[in-house]
């Protein structure tokens, strides 16, 4: 790409102004590769991103990127206003992903006071098919209005550490005794209950990781958590609570991740780690992670599941599933189906069931409801 590519129009665009305050770190991630892109294509750009905390750390050693602005959490309205504020700064191109609380206006409203003729970006959510991921949708769309170039149509996320941290990362593998093994690092929390894989499944799959000569990993943020996971179990170990940019390098130090449908999942593909992500009441084909990763979706036939908008489901916000005999769709993932993706990854070798496979849950040895 040459330096200074023009907008549409002609103008060099010079300073962008990237707004993602969906606020959670998955939005941030599903953007990162939307943000490199147009950093890649205007190289000549100052970058700035206005997000939220912890998720604006993860942007600390990026190159791509001159400036992270932390918006504080607050109401609509109160976003609303804080856009305006960084946006009055004046910028040649403005993005969002992000439609609540009138902050597209807020964006329009700045690049019409400007006498610089600025552009704005607000329509990434548009006509959202459900089985193109949302990444490269938005990569995609970047790329058809003329944006960014059409080479970085398939960007990946890369989160950027120091030296400093992957040393650090290389010390705790040690002193938790992966002494050399393969490290596998399980992530039994997600961000709503409705999401997570029961713990006795992490039990049984750290128990049969660890004898496949596994050092099998195991954090959360609450440490009973982790402990309920690992403890008493020969080769596994609870991390202490890490900031999340020394997560981040325990998890590239890693040789695989294991974790439901959450943004440490994100982040571990994000810095190169082979994940298998766990998906129930959000749809794979949507919401899941490259093909050099493992997206397995519960095979239980839901007739509320949305694919293109999982918040319209009746257990999104109660918390509670459709069928009394189940916690979560989750359930119907077994250990079996997750280590035999894990190994898969740890192998090389591809992990074809991206939807799951309910032939998994017969599998000798294994309990239908416990793996």
């Amino acid at each position: 790409m040459t330096a200074g590519r023009p907008a549409p129009g002609g103008r060099e665009i010079r300073s962008i102004l990237f707004v993602e305050l969906l606020g959670g770190l998955g939005d941030l991630l599903l953007a990162l590769p939307a943000i490199h892109a147009l950093a890649r294509s205007h190289p000549r750009a100052r970058v700035t991103v206005l997000t939220f905390a912890p998720g604006a750390a993860l942007l600390a050693a990026d190159p791509w990127v001159a400036e992270v602005v932390v918006a504080e959490p607050g109401p609509p309205e109160q976003q609303r206003a804080g856009v305006a504020e960084v946006a009055a700064r004046g910028f040649d191109l403005a993005v969002t992903d992000t439609r609540y609380g009138d902050i597209p206006q807020a964006l329009r409203s700045a690049a019409a006071a400007s006498s610089a003729g600025s552009h704005v970006v607000d329509d990434l959510w548009r006509t959202p098919p459900a089985d193109e991921r949302i990444d490269l949708r938005f990569l995609r769309l970047l790329a058809e209005d003329g944006w960014i170039a059409s080479a970085h149509r398939r960007l990946a996320p890369r989160v950027t550490l120091t030296r400093d941290e992957r040393g650090r990362a290389g010390a705790l593998l040690a002193e938790l005794g992966a002494g050399g093994r393969p490290a596998v690092l399980l992530l039994p929390e997600a961000g709503m209950a409705i999401k997570e894989w029961a713990p006795q499944r992490f039990r049984t799959l750290a128990r049969r990781l660890a004898r496949d000569g596994c050092a099998v990993l195991v954090a959360a943020a609450g440490p009973g958590v982790a402990r309920a996971v690992a403890e008493g179990l020969d080769g596994a170990a609870a991390v202490p609570r890490l900031s999340l940019r020394d997560l981040a390098a325990l998890t590239a130090s890693c040789a695989a991740v294991v974790a439901g449908d959450t943004g440490p999942a994100r982040l571990a593909a994000s810095v190169g780690t082979p994940t298998v992500a766990l998906y129930g009441p959000t749809w794979a084909g949507r919401f899941g992670l490259r093909e050099d990763h493992a997206s397995l979706q519960s095979p239980l036939p839901c007739h509320i599941r949305e694919p293109a908008d999982q918040t319209r489901q009746a257990c999104w916000y109660s918390g509670r599933c459709i069928f009394d005999d189940r916690r979560t769709c989750t359930d119907d993932l077994t250990a079996y189906e997750v280590l035999s993706a894990v190994r898969a990854l740890l192998q090389g070798a591809p992990v074809t069931s991206e939807l799951g496979s309910a032939g998994f849950a017969s599998a000798a040895g294994f309990d239908p409801l416990y793996g």
